[in-house]
């Protein structure tokens, strides 16, 4: 079995999470991630928690009367929103990013990256705002400064 060399380019900010440590202020002596969502149910994946959050923060309840399943509903309500937690790097060793935009490259594709376009759909829909709100909602205060394009392996296991 070789090694996945599948990339994701992301417009974020970096959470951190694997062996580096946590790229967050929110972590206790021992470099453990104090978010009261992210250990609320050791089974949920920690993107998924803080999903709920988001949606939350976003006022979402599931129409039980819906056509499409409650899955869908949330896929459409955290598109509307406008940011994700993305999962990269290792599957037993994941590290997160908060991100308003992903670009992801299976290995042997190419794909061109226009910036400016980029760049002028990041204005237009304030993904930086749109960040900052969902900071806000999970009680996260990143090392970064502002948003930025963060290029890392990804592993996509959902």
């Amino acid at each position: 079995m070789g090694a996945r060399t599948d990339a994701r380019l992301d417009f974020g900010f970096a959470l951190g999470g694997d062996e580096s440590g946590w790229k967050v202020a929110e972590v206790d002596d021992y470099g453990e991630l104090l978010a009261e969502w992210a250990g609320v149910d050791g089974g949920t994946a920690l993107e998924e928690a803080g999903e709920r959050v988001l949606l939350a923060a976003a006022g979402f309840a599931p129409d039980p009367a819906a056509a499409v399943p409650r899955r869908r509903q949330q896929e459409e309500a955290l598109e509307l929103q406008g940011v994700r937690i993305v999962v990269q790097g290792h599957v037993d060793f994941p590290s997160y990013v908060l991100a308003a935009h992903s670009i992801e490259v299976e290995r042997g594709r190419w794909e061109a990256v226009d910036f400016a376009g980029l760049e002028e759909r990041a204005r237009a829909e304030d993904w930086a705002g749109r960040l900052r709100g969902a900071l806000t909602a999970l009680g996260l205060t990143p090392a970064q400064e502002s948003p930025a394009w963060l290029l890392a392996p990804c592993t996509d296991y959902r």
